[in-house]
């Protein structure tokens, strides 16, 4: 996802797999957390192979979300 803090610095975005699983966050969310600090693309979530998922992303105030992207 493309994310910003806008004028916060470091703020956290909880991020959570609807089948609970923990081994599948991304570089940017390890153990579901993403610590958003500059505008930039962040790693949230990883599977090896296309799969369905359902992903819950909590956004806390003075945190936008720009775009959220699938592919490899």
């Amino acid at each position: 996802m493309v994310a910003s803090s806008g004028s916060s610095p470091d703020e956290t975005v909880d991020v959570s797999l609807a089948n609970g699983a923990t081994n599948d966050f991304g570089s940017d969310a390890p153990g579901g957390k993403a610590i958003i600090s500059t505008d930039r693309l962040y790693h949230i979530i990883s599977y090896r192979q296309f799969t369905s998922a359902t992903v819950t992303v909590t956004v806390p105030p003075g945190v936008s979300i720009y775009t959220f992207t699938f592919g490899s």
